[in-house]
C-alpha cells in the first residue's frame, strides 16, 4: 500500500521530539499543551501568563503543537500563586492604611498627564483628616507630603 505524499512526513513530524516553548528542552510525556493549558491558581491561560510576564513589547504566538516542559509549567504556576498571594497582601495592607487614616474606598491612585499620585478630591479628604486628627504621627505627615510633591 502506498501513501499519499506528505502523510509520512507529517507522521514523522508528529513523532519527533518537541521542545519546550520557554526553555527549548526536549519534553516527554509530561508536557503541558500551551494552547489549552491553564494556571492552577487563577485559571489564566498559559499564553496570557507568559504575555503578562514578558510585557506589552512582546506578542506571544502559539500553535497547537507548542508545549511546556514540566519545569516551566511548574514555574509559571508558582509565579501565578505568588501573584495571587501578593494581591492578598496588598489588599490587607491598603485596608489597614485606609482604616488607620480614615480614608474611603474611593481613594484609588490615579496617574494623570502630570503623574499626580492622587486625585485632588483625595488630597482634600486626606488634608481634612489631618486637620481633624491632632494625633496624626509624623510618619503620616511625611507620607502625605510625598503625594504633594510634583
Amino acid at each position: 500500500m502506498t501513501s499519499k505524499p506528505g502523510v509520512v512526513e507529517a507522521y514523522q513530524k508528529s513523532q519527533a521530539p518537541r521542545a519546550c516553548f520557554v526553555c527549548d528542552d526536549v519534553v516527554g510525556k509530561d508536557s503541558v499543551s500551551l494552547r489549552f493549558g491553564l494556571t492552577t491558581c487563577s485559571s489564566t491561560a498559559l499564553p496570557t501568563k507568559i504575555g503578562q510576564l514578558m510585557g506589552d513589547n512582546f506578542m506571544i504566538v502559539v500553535t497547537d503543537v507548542d508545549v511546556l516542559c514540566k519545569r516551566c509549567s511548574a514555574l509559571l504556576n508558582h509565579l501565578d500563586k505568588l501573584e495571587q498571594d501578593m494581591n492578598v497582601v496588598k489588599k490587607a495592607l491598603t485596608g489597614y492604611l485606609k482604616k488607620k487614616y480614615h480614608l474611603s474606598d474611593d481613594l484609588q491612585p490615579t496617574i494623570g498627564a502630570d503623574n499626580e499620585a492622587l486625585t485632588l478630591q483625595a488630597l482634600r479628604q486626606l488634608d481634612f483628616s489631618l486637620d481633624q486628627n491632632a494625633k496624626v504621627s509624623h510618619k503620616m505627615r511625611v507620607w502625605y507630603g510625598l503625594f504633594m510633591v510634583k
